[in-house]
């Protein structure tokens, strides 16, 4: 509720990560989510959940967006 903010100075998002649709299963980021290229570049998987390379930046979850 309210406005929330994002703490990038942790690495931490205090925010909604704006999934497409987790009631029904699909933990996709929706286009704005706060969690894209908010990753910690150092020690992150090179591909994410389907395969797909990660970026400089990644995205924080299990899948990198396009």
């Amino acid at each position: 509720e309210g406005s929330p903010t994002i703490n990038n100075a942790g690495g931490s998002i205090i925010a909604d990560p704006l999934l497409l649709d987790p009631t029904n299963g699909d933990y996709t980021l929706q286009a704005g989510s706060p969690a894209i290229d908010a990753g910690n570049p150092v020690g992150a998987a090179l591909f994410d959940i389907e395969g797909r390379p990660r970026d400089a930046q990644p995205d924080v979850g299990a899948y990198e967006e396009p």
